[in-house]
């Protein structure tokens, strides 16, 4: 993804630093200053989709002005899909770097997961995707005060 296009479609940041960080994430913000972080060792061979989301989500800590990360994934998902994006993609871009063993992570994922089920439902009609209940955010965090 060019920088070119990130500075368009995320203008939040006010600056963004490529860096090789091998012990490091695929991204990350300072959520004051609004800077980006992308670790290209790593951004490089993100699905362009993914990188849509990564840095949706990373904006979304600076806008919503959180370190909750199922509030960054939320805002990240409905600009995702804003896009038109594979509801699937958004999914996989969380499972791509996050730990299924970390409880808080397989929560986000899921919680992610719920999403795209109730748009693919609601607004697709895809029949597979129908569930008589959608876990909110909220749900999830209740049951991971377990894990907390």
């Amino acid at each position: 993804m060019e920088l070119a296009y990130i500075r368009k479609h995320f203008s939040h940041f006010t600056r963004i630093f490529l860096v090789d960080e091998p012990t490091k994430g695929v991204a990350w913000t300072n959520i004051k200053k609004k800077q980006l972080w992308l670790n290209v060792p790593k951004w490089d061979n993100v699905p362009f989709e993914h990188q849509f989301f990564i840095l949706a989500h990373e904006e979304g800590h600076g806008v919503l002005h959180t370190k909750d990360e199922m509030s960054a994934d939320m805002y990240a998902y409905n600009k995702y899909e804003k896009m038109n994006f594979n509801n699937t993609a958004a999914v996989q871009a969380l499972q791509m770097f996050l730990d299924t063993n970390n409880p808080v992570h397989a929560a986000r994922i899921w919680q992610q997961y719920q999403r795209s089920l109730k748009n693919d439902y609601e607004e697709f009609g895809i029949q597979t995707a129908k569930r008589s209940h959608y876990t909110t955010i909220y749900e999830t965090k209740q049951k991971l005060k377990k894990f907390l």
